[in-house]
């Protein structure tokens, strides 16, 4: 007999790493001979079989109606319910067995062991924590995740600009915009410049494209269609911006670095192709060998134009009403 959970065991959530997004549940109905039994979290003494698309959870209905209003209604009617399996009430559920999984990670932790820097999840499982805790009214579970992904789509430009090693990373480029749908589903509306203009990247194309149910809706399709277009009118002043200017009065080496700049400023046409006007130069600079001063000066000028534009993402993607702080 399998031992029951302890409710109060609720992970800690501080960090997540980005990957592909869960798949969509099949809503079909299921025949209950078809069930597949979850290898995790089907508990021999459990009271209620929670069946997401073919996959069957069989749990402890006390402590899961413990933990939320909404299960607490939901759960109130399988007393009565018209389906059984192995003597246990049948409640089916409209979402993925994918997300079920993952929130039952949270509800019903086999360990004490608690997620922390040095143990990251994934964004499927942030991703379905915030979805179904949002749902089902798990306020502590929503939070917690939500902080988590504001660590990454941050309202601060010091904390993106200098971000942790462990620092998460989008897998996907297209997974940002289920990130503005998070956004605005938790009323979390700091974490939308940043979300908007990674979606703006993505180009008019795509984004003219996203018109099925949990991507972007049309206004915010419209918000990072301009804000793509404001980012093409902005990456053909870089080069100059940058590169178009004398060496360092305190360079030992001018024309060398002045040669250097000049090539720099023909390359960067070609860098900032695709508007990506957040990221550095640092990196892409490396193979020209600019003196330290020279170096310095230009590494300032980088970094007051990212500053520059981050400071104005909330107004480029019409966000300055829903915004209020950002720094």
């Amino acid at each position: 007999m399998s031992s029951a959970p302890n409710p109060s065991k609720t992970q800690n959530l501080s960090g997540c790493e980005l990957a592909n997004p869960p798949p969509k549940s099949n809503h079909a109905q299921v025949a209950l001979s078809e069930i597949t039994r979850h290898p995790r979290f089907w508990f021999d003494d459990g009271n209620l079989v929670l069946l997401a698309g073919t996959v069957g959870f069989k749990v402890y209905r006390g402590l899961l109606a413990a933990q939320s209003p909404v299960f607490q209604d939901l759960f109130a009617s399988a007393t009565h319910a018209e389906e059984e399996y192995g003597g246990c009430p049948v409640v089916r559920l409209t979402d993925s067995p994918q997300d079920w999984s993952q929130l039952l990670d949270v509800l019903l932790p086999m360990t004490y062991v608690r997620i922390s820097d040095s143990h990251r999840c994934q964004y499927e499982q942030i991703s379905a924590l915030i979805r179904l805790a949002n749902k089902y009214q798990l306020e502590s579970i929503e939070r917690q995740a939500v902080e988590c992904l504001k660590t990454v789509f941050t309202d601060a430009f010091e904390e993106w600009n200098s971000p942790p090693q462990d620092a998460l990373k989008l897998a996907d480029p297209q997974q940002v915009v289920e990130v503005v749908y998070l956004a605005r589903l938790t009323n979390c509306s700091s974490m939308l410049p940043l979300a908007c203009y990674h979606c703006a990247l993505l180009g008019e194309e795509v984004l003219n494209s996203l018109t099925s149910d949990g991507e972007l809706n049309s206004e915010d399709v419209r918000r990072c269609v301009g804000g793509y277009r404001q980012l093409c009118e902005l990456k053909t002043t870089i080069p100059t911006r940058l590169f178009g200017h004398p060496p360092s009065v305190s360079c030992r080496s001018p024309i060398m670095c002045g040669e250097l700049l000049r090539r720099l400023e023909e390359k960067a046409a070609l860098v900032y192709e695709t508007p990506k006007l957040l990221n550095s130069v640092e990196q892409w600079t490396l193979s020209f060998p600019l003196c330290g001063m020279c170096q310095e000066e230009l590494d300032e000028r980088d970094r007051a134009r990212r500053r520059e534009l981050w400071q104005k993402l909330p107004e480029m993607f019409g966000l300055v009403d829903e915004v209020k702080s950002w720094a």
